[in-house]
């Protein structure tokens, strides 16, 4: 969660940092080292609908990932939301619902 979400929304904030809280050690480390090992970009290369990959400017590693796999997808686009981390959903909601909603239209015109 960004800093902006925090403070605009603390209760939310406080709930989903104690949901987070919840989860032990052990399964964060094992989480993280599966999603360590995944590679997906073989099967992303067979994609073929319209394809958006949406993150935030403020993840550590997912915009140069994202950049990577969209190059791997045939006509992918790529959306980095501004001022978000890695939930740009809740981030920063308008400017990643706009995101989702140019997505849905791209799509649409494809149809």
């Amino acid at each position: 969660m960004g800093r902006g979400f925090i403070e605009a929304h603390p209760a939310e904030a406080r709930a989903l940092h104690a949901a987070a809280a919840g989860t032990s050690r052990a399964g964060m480390v094992g989480c993280a080292r599966a999603i360590q090992q995944l590679d997906h970009r073989a099967a992303a290369r067979g994609i073929r609908v319209p394809t958006t990959l949406l993150v935030g400017a403020n993840d550590a590693a997912l915009p140069d990932a994202m950049r990577e796999l969209r190059t791997e997808i045939p006509g992918a686009h790529l959306e980095i939301v501004p001022d978000a981390g890695h939930l740009p959903n809740i981030d920063q909601p308008e400017r990643f619902d706009a995101a989702l909603r140019a997505h849905l239209e791209r799509a649409r015109r494809t149809a």
